[in-house]
């Protein structure tokens, strides 16, 4: 799945605060999970490539994203690239 960042909190997709009904439809299939037991819940997107973990209200406050997400800022793909191919590539955007 494609992820274009457009915010310090969002994508084209899916965002902080988003609710969880809200993320699973945007992402499709999950598997909920704590990392541990006072933690809040996260649903794990495999084919997505995301992981989102909720606070107690359920919306989203963190937002990971694993290959096979392709992620995007000023059209610079983030995963899956050497470091310094992405700084120059950023440092180029700007």
């Amino acid at each position: 799945m494609d992820f274009v960042i457009v915010s310090n909190a969002a994508t084209d997709i899916v965002g902080v605060g988003a609710d969880r009904a809200e993320v699973r439809r945007a992402l499709g299939t999950w598997r909920s999970f704590r990392r541990a037991p006072l933690s809040g819940e996260s649903d794990q997107f495999v084919e997505a490539g995301v992981t989102v973990t909720y606070a107690e209200d359920g919306s989203a406050v963190v937002l990971e994203f694993m290959e096979p997400a392709r992620v995007v800022v000023e059209g610079i793909q983030l995963i899956g690239q050497r470091l310094e191919s992405v700084l120059d590539g950023l440092e180029s955007a700007v």
